[in-house]
C-alpha cells in the first residue's frame, strides 16, 4: 500500500465541542465549559514553571531559549551604532511530547485508516 500524505486540517473547537458530545452524550455548552477551563488550568499551570502531564497521552512542559547578545546594527527597535553586545530577552515555548502508550495508539489508529509510515532514514 502506498504512502499516503497527510493533509493538515485543522478543527474548530465547535467542531471538536460537537465529537465530544457524540461519543459521551454531554450537553455541547458543557464540553465547551470544560474545554475552557482545561485550558485556563493547562496555561496557569506551565506559567507556574511545572510539567503538565495526561496519562497515556503525553506531558507539556515550557523550554527557555537562551538567547545571545544582539550586535546587527539594523536589529528593529535597537539603536546600537557601535556594535556593542546587547542582552536579548529569553523566549520561552511549549513543547509537547506524546507518551508511549499515546504515541502507539495514535500509530495504531493511523493503520486503521489507511497510513502506512514512512521507512527510518538512514540518518536515524
Amino acid at each position: 500500500m502506498a504512502t499516503q500524505k497527510s493533509k493538515r486540517v485543522l478543527i474548530s473547537p465547535s467542531e471538536l465541542f460537537e465529537r465530544i458530545h457524540q461519543r459521551t452524550g454531554m450537553h455541547v455548552g458543557m464540553t465547551s465549559a470544560s474545554y475552557e477551563a482545561i485550558l485556563d488550568e493547562v496555561i496557569e499551570i506551565l506559567s507556574e514553571g511545572k510539567d503538565v502531564a495526561f496519562r497515556g497521552f503525553g506531558t507539556f512542559t515550557v523550554k527557555k531559549s537562551n538567547r545571545l547578545y544582539n550586535v546587527n546594527e539594523h536589529a528593529p527597535g535597537k539603536k546600537n551604532k557601535d556594535h556593542t553586545p546587547e542582552p536579548l530577552e529569553p523566549r520561552y515555548s511549549i513543547k509537547f511530547k506524546a507518551s508511549r502508550i499515546g504515541a502507539q495508539r495514535f500509530r495504531e489508529l493511523l493503520k486503521e485508516r489507511g497510513y502506512e509510515e514512512p521507512a527510518p532514514s538512514e540518518d536515524d
